[in-house]
């Protein structure tokens, strides 16, 4: 049971992570974007 709850735990750490660089990336991106404009 511990386990599982650790798993999950884990994997939603992981998204969350994978969100935020998402998130960087694509501000970085508008940002360059907009000084090239």
């Amino acid at each position: 049971m511990m386990m599982m709850m650790m798993m999950m735990m884990m994997m939603m750490m992981m998204m969350m992570m994978m969100m935020m660089m998402i998130g960087t990336i694509k501000m970085a991106l508008i940002l360059c974007i907009n000084v090239f404009l």
